[in-house]
């Protein structure tokens, strides 16, 4: 489904990424999991062309996404959910959701949408009304996710979705997360500094250390991986277990 196959990637003279490549085929979950500034969201960033790669290459679907625009990306298929969430805080909960079905099909299929995000996240139809800015932390990112969702996508990018967030919280979200994979297909790549709980929920992982991909594999043979537990969560992985 996604190929994104040797990018890199500059900031001005800087460069962020170093030759990345990895895939997300249709109906898996995918984590990106690395320490902060390792060029994580970087990569989410350069698929929905908010940045735009030197060279290499970035496909979906069989599509070329380097010369499309954002927005057309949006279109093609791919939603994404933003580091920090992103609200329109001074808008509703109803009108944050209306907001992100902008394409034409996602715009007539919104009423059963909007029903499909209050049935991942019930508390967002008890707040219809609500003013997202006034929303706690854990009800924002619900927001955020159900706004992404709007735009009907095959892909789904969220970036640092337990930022800032309680263990319970996050449970609830990952739920929802697995919810969307299910009963919608609808693939997921999943930008983490929380290992675990990416891990807990995908079916395969890239880390990434300064711009550059340095292991890959599937999430069972990453958490066993004595190196990267320890790099992330500092204690051996039998230790967490026992």
């Amino acid at each position: 489904m996604l190929e994104v196959s040797s990018i890199n990637v500059f900031y001005g003279d800087i460069q962020a990424l170093w030759d990345v490549s990895l895939t997300v085929r249709e109906g898996e979950i995918v984590t990106i999991i690395g320490s902060n500034g390792s060029g994580k969201s970087t990569i989410m960033r350069a698929i929905t062309g908010l940045v735009k790669p030197r060279d290499g290459s970035i496909l979906f679907s069989g599509a070329l996404l380097g010369p499309m625009p954002t927005h057309r990306i949006v279109e093609a298929g791919i939603s994404m959910v933003l580091e920090g969430r992103r609200l329109f805080p001074e808008m509703t909960v109803l009108e944050n959701l209306e907001v992100g079905a902008s394409t034409r099909e996602a715009a007539r299929s919104r009423h059963s949408t909007i029903d499909f995000v209050f049935g991942l996240f019930p508390v967002l139809k008890e707040r219809l009304r609500q003013i997202a800015g006034t929303l706690s932390g854990g009800e924002q990112q619900m927001l955020a996710i159900g706004r992404a969702l709007m735009a009907r996508p095959r892909l789904l990018l969220i970036d640092e979705m337990s930022l800032g967030l309680g263990p319970l919280v996050v449970d609830d979200l990952l739920q929802g997360i697995r919810d969307v994979n299910k009963s919608k297909n609808v693939s997921i790549a999943l930008v983490e500094q929380d290992v675990d709980a990416a891990l807990s929920i995908a079916d395969r992982g890239y880390v990434v250390e300064h711009g550059r991909i340095v292991a890959e594999g599937d999430a069972g043979s990453l958490q066993r991986d004595s190196r990267i537990m320890e790099a992330y969560l500092g204690a051996p992985a039998e230790e967490r277990t026992g």
